[in-house]
């Protein structure tokens, strides 16, 4: 062991950090056996520790021969020597350890670093930026996603929802909520390009926590979909039957108790009526209302408000081919289209002879919105300043009275250098004498001025924007005898627009209320803020040229407190710089606000539009019909019932020629396309029952195609226009779920778990009813006392279990020994 490198164990510090040095000595006790050693460390100094607390850096095999002890002495001793074994080849490893040794046995000298050495620390000390861009990245681990930060402002994007985020070294976390379609997420980081550290764009594909793996105990979302977890649900929908039965228990207790006084109450009537008046004075009594069970409970299913939630699938119209003669039709078509947030496409089918000939396509794009704007004032990016300055009584300014005589607006000589900045200037009376450095005894007057210095050079315009003008964009797609047309138009509400012998007006528009719109703005030609109610501007000017020219004329709206020290002034926080979560572009899932040429916009999808379409179009009836052989690959339903994902459903359709179908089944209608190269059509469908199986027909030939819609759908709650920058759980809370939601999820999938499950479904069953008939025979008192039993049980279980974790626990056998041999 001697000459060994070791590691010294320290406590409470990682192994990483422990110390390492040479074993120079053996210490051998008094009883013969080696229980300590003596360590020589890198700084030449000699320790002494046990056995115990030295680790070996590496393991060697080597044998151990024990020497013979010594007879002629008194005590016997037993040395352990460890035989070196010759090596034939040495590895770098052991070269470097033998030049370590040799470096410790060398005596100590103090020398310069190499230059090498020096200028490889102090590249590494200059350039933080470079390491820290090495080090941005995106990782994903059951459901949360982590973000490494860039040096500088970035965009971090999930999918279609953006923000911008300042300069942080902090890692960020987000939570990913559960989808009922276990899709993925697509998670994109930009740094800003106005930075120095330009960074590449970063993406990842990040999948979403399993939505089976998040349904917990006593939620409706674990009703809705007990195929997660049987037994939970069971013992969910226990609970709320042994609530009913306690109910209807006390209900019926009441019930009794009612009836027994009112019993009562007519025997002692009939008592006072057989025996003779002695007054002739009526007695009024309040006697309760027969039925009085049967009132309250009707008047409880008055109460509770009806919801329904009705959803519809893609909508489907058809319009008529009116022929003269046999060479002359033309399209009579003039309808009304509903577009909404669930609704954003229609397809039109047009027949000739009950046989499909062509379809005509309408997409609603993001309804757009252009700001009218009012302009408020203008004002510059500025940080407060406090100068101040202290003048004995009749020096400078400080003349009679004067703290009594500054105003807000006036200029003082003290401090000019404040002047050329927007505030205020105040001034309050401080000590005198000698003792606070002036010859008169009077009061000595602090000047201060509180100003606003401009950061940049540039202007905002702050403004509101109490109209919103919008604009409709359809995308129209035409497949007409062979003939393809597509075209792309914006639409002015209430306006027609005539377009390749179609008249397309949008009749109605519902926008929704949304308080984002009804916010101030600060617009610039670099950055745009959007400004919360409560925000006081520090400046305002009147005119951008003021703003630009004269800025220190611009009032200023912000009051600090300093009371009676310039050093304790209590400034607001009132710089737009602050306002980060507001920067504009703001994106959200239904609504984007952007800027341009220092213009307002916004794009929302969840308006509803009702867009007529009149059109007639002349065309040869000749040769109309065609018809061909159709292959359908149908997949099976996935998503959620009754909620605003919906459910996603892939066909593949092949035909020898590029064609569209419309699939009829028995609660939806959907256009397919049709080609030799087996045309993918991905739809959203939506459905209110969680079990779905319909029988659909597509017309290809003269026969009808039938093929299955079928698939089990979830029970999916949302929280309403949720962020998923603002998710803290990858679910709904069980309050929210209880409380606040007002769906009801469908029995169906509950009753067949039951069904396939009846021994736990019995064991719950049972278990239920002999809870509420011990509840009832027991009665609550003795509940509450066999609580409190239990209780008490448990807490000294803890405490025990607490003390013995505390200190090593000892029993009484142990602690008698130990007297004893004391």
């Amino acid at each position: 062991m001697i000459g060994e490198i070791v590691l010294i164990e320290q406590e409470l510090i990682p192994r990483g950090c422990w110390m390492y040095g040479k074993i120079t000595d053996i210490i051998v006790s008094n009883d013969g056996l080696i229980r300590s050693a003596k360590i020589l460390l890198p700084s030449h100094k000699i320790i002494q520790r046990p056995l115990n607390k030295i680790i070996p850096l590496e393991i060697r095999s080597v044998p151990e021969e024990q020497v013979s002890p010594n007879h002629d002495s008194a005590t016997t001793t037993t040395k352990k020597v460890r035989k070196q074994p010759e090596r034939v080849a040495k590895t770098r490893a052991y070269e470097v350890i033998k030049d370590y040794e040799q470096g410790l046995e060398a005596p100590s000298r103090s020398g310069s670093p190499s230059f090498a050495f020096m200028l490889m620390t102090i590249l590494a000390l200059l350039s933080p930026t470079t390491a820290q861009h090495n080090l941005s990245s995106i990782t994903c681990y059951e459901g949360q996603v982590k973000i490494v930060p860039p040096h500088g402002s970035f965009n971090l994007c999930f999918d279609n929802e953006c923000r911008l985020f300042p300069k942080t070294s902090e890692n960020l976390t987000f939570t990913l909520p559960i989808s009922p379609k276990n899709g993925h997420v697509s998670v994109r980081l930009v740094a800003s390009e106005d930075k120095e550290d330009n960074i590449d764009e970063l993406m990842l594909r990040c999948d979403r926590p399993k939505f089976c793996d998040h349904q917990y105990l006593f939620s409706k979302s674990l009703l809705g979909n007990p195929h997660c977890w049987p037994v939970g649900a069971i013992a969910t929908i226990a609970a709320p039957i042994y609530l009913a039965i306690m109910i209807m228990i006390s209900v019926f207790y009441a019930v009794s108790k009612l009836r027994g006084r009112i019993s009562k109450r007519g025997a002692l009537k009939r008592r006072r009526r057989s025996q003779p008046r002695r007054s002739s004075a009526l007695n009024f009594e309040l006697v309760p209302l027969p039925n009085i069970t049967a009132i309250s409970i009707c008047a409880a299913i008055c109460t509770v408000t009806p919801a329904l939630a009705c959803q519809h699938g893609h909508m489907r119209h058809t319009a008529d081919l009116v022929c003269k003669d046999q060479s002359e039709c033309h399209l009579e078509y003039n309808r009304e289209l509903l577009f909404n947030k669930l609704q954003s496409e229609l397809c039109i089918e047009i027949f000739h002879a009950n046989k499909p000939i062509g379809t005509a396509k309408f997409t609603k794009k993001p309804v757009e919105f252009k700001c009218s704007k009012v302009t408020e004032s203008f004002t510059r990016m500025t940080t407060t300043s406090v100068y101040h300055a202290k003048r004995c009584a009749q020096a400078g300014s400080c003349n009679d009275d004067a703290c009594e005589r500054v105003q807000a607006n006036d200029s003082i000589p003290e401090l000019s250098k404040a002047m050329h900045y927007p505030g205020y200037s105040g001034c309050f009376s401080s000590c005198g004498g000698f003792l606070c450095g002036c010859f008169m005894p009077q009061p000595a007057c602090s000047f201060y001025r509180v100003a606003h210095e401009p950061i940049s050079e540039q202007i905002f315009e702050v403004f509101r924007c109490p109209h919103w003008s919008p604009t409709v964009i359809i995308d129209f797609e035409l497949n007409f005898l062979g003939n393809h047309t597509s075209l792309s138009e914006s639409l002015t509400p209430y306006l027609s627009q005539e377009i390749d012998g179609f008249n397309f007006t949008v009749i109605s528009i519902q926008k929704p209320t949304n308080a984002i719109v009804n916010k101030r703005f600060a617009v610039s030609s670099n950055a745009s803020f959007m400004l919360p109610e409560d925000f006081r501007l520090p400046v305002e000017c009147y005119t951008y040229s003021q703003a630009r020219d004269r800025f220190a004329t611009c009032p200023s709206r912000v009051r600090c407190e300093c009371g009676n020290s310039i050093n304790n002034c209590l400034c607001p926080e009132a710089s737009m710089q602050h306002n980060i979560d507001a920067t504009l572009p703001f994106v959200t899932p239904y609504l984007q606000i952007r800027v341009a040429a220092n213009e307002i916009t916004a794009s929302s999808i969840d308006e509803e539009v009702v867009l007529r379409v009149q059109s007639r179009i002349l065309r040869d009836s000749a040769a109309l019909t065609h018809y061909q052989k159709c292959e359908l690959k149908v997949s099976s339903l996935t998503g959620c019932y009754d909620c605003e994902h919906g459910s996603q459903l892939a066909i593949a359709c092949t035909s020898a020629t590029q064609t569209v179908v419309t699939a009829t089944c028995d609660s939806q209608q959907f256009p397919l396309n049709c080609g030799p190269n087996s045309e993918n059509t991905t739809l959203q469908l939506h459905f209110e029952k969680a079990f779905v199986k319909e029988t659909c027909l597509i017309y290809c030939m003269e026969n009808p195609t039938k093929f299955i819609l079928q698939g089990q759908l979830h029970y999916h709650v949302t929280l309403p226009n949720a962020s998923i920058f603002h998710h803290n759980s990858h679910t709904v809370g069980i309050k929210h779920q209880w409380f606040s939601d007002i769906s009801f999820p469908d029995m169906t999938p509950l009753i067949s778990v039951l069904k396939h499950h009846w021994k736990v479904a019995l064991a719950g069953i049972g278990a239920t009813l002999a809870l509420s008939a011990a509840t009832y025979l027991m009665g609550p008192i003795v509940l509450i006392y066999l609580a409190k039993f239990i209780i008490r049980i448990l807490s000294v279980i803890i405490s025990s279990l607490l003390s013995c974790f505390g200190r090593p626990c000892k029993t009484v056998g142990t602690a008698r020994e130990q007297e004893e041999e004391a």
